[in-house]
This record gives C-alpha cells, structure tokens and sequence, in this order.
C-alpha cells in the first residue's frame, strides 16, 4: 500500500483528515512553548496535545462492522524528560450471516486504556510510568433458535520499571515480566 492509496487532505497546521473504505480518521495536534503558548509543532515545542478519532463502518448483504476509536494524550516536557498521559477507547463490531445456513455470529471487542509514562528521548526502555486496558470481547454464535455466547474479560496493568523491563498483571492474577529489549515473556 502507498501513500496514493488514502484520501488524505492536510488542513491547518497539526491536523491530518481522510478516509478510506469507510472510515474517516483524525488526527489533530496542538503545541505549546514552555510559557503555555500555542506555537507550530515543531523541534521547539515543550508540550502537546494530540487527539486522534477513527469512526467508520461497512455494511454489505451479510456481514456489517464498525469501529469507533477515540484518543486524548498531552505531552509535556519533551524538550527535557517526555511525559505522555492520556486515555484511549476502542469499539469493534462485527456481525455475519451465513448464505445457506441460520447461522449468525456477532463480536464486540471494547477496549479502554490509560496511560502514564515517563521516558528518556534516548533510551526507550529507561521509561518508567503504568499503562491499564480494561478489555472486553464477546462473540455470540447463533444457529437457528439456539445461541450461545463466550465473553472475555480483564484488566492488564502494565507497569514500565525503567531498567528495560515491564511488569505486566493480567485481571490481579497472573504476573508476567517483560524485557523490553528482547521480547521474551516469562510468567512469575
């Protein structure tokens, strides 16, 4: 996929707008001086607020979806020590019917995070801060007049240690250690 593949129109300055295959997305970004001034986002700026918005859908004969993502982060302090602080939720839907049988499936997936992180602008694994998703997904299956349905749910804590590792429990009971340089996770 290449750049002429989305519909993309720049408006002002921090702003991107487009949409492809249904879905239209947002990015906005405003930049402050250190005095809390607006200012172009650019090397100089010492904060900034970045909301994101992803919303769209597709619906043909016999399977629909849609999604709605929306972001809020503030940055500070990116001309020293760079904080992100921020929220993010997610909502997936799909459904789909079967062609020659009554078969019906629908999956939601709803995911909220929150975020606070501290890093070093040259040492991604030197930051430190905690990262939680509440996530839920359900998948209902229907044949006929029968139904069932299976729901995943949980809260993942992840906490950044600042030492390359990450901490990260799922749902308050199981624990796992991630090394953030090579991926390796290992349950406690």
């Amino acid at each position: 996929m290449n750049e002429s593949d989305f519909d993309v129109s720049e408006g002002v300055a921090g702003r991107v707008e487009g949409t492809r295959g249904g879905v239209a997305y947002t990015i906005a970004t405003d930049c402050f001086d250190a005095m809390g001034v607006a200012q172009d986002c650019d090397e100089t700026a010492a904060s900034a607020d970045v909301t994101s918005l992803v919303d769209g859908s597709v619906e043909t004969a016999r399977y629909d979806w849609s999604i709605l993502r929306e972001a809020n982060w503030q940055l500070d302090d990116l001309d020293a020590t760079p904080q992100l602080a921020g929220t993010a939720t997610t909502d997936l839907r799909s459904t789909f019917t079967a062609l020659r049988r009554a078969v019906d499936r629908d999956y939601i997936l709803e995911l909220d995070g929150t975020y606070d992180i501290t890093g070093s602008p040259d040492d991604i694994t030197a930051a430190t801060g905690v990262v939680t998703w509440q996530v839920t997904a359900t998948r209902t299956r229907g044949v006929g007049v029968s139904e069932a349905e299976t729901t995943f749910d949980a809260t993942i804590d992840a906490t950044l240690n600042g030492d390359g590792s990450a901490t990260i429990v799922l749902s308050g009971d199981y624990l796992y250690t991630l090394d953030q340089v090579t991926g390796d996770l290992d349950a406690e």
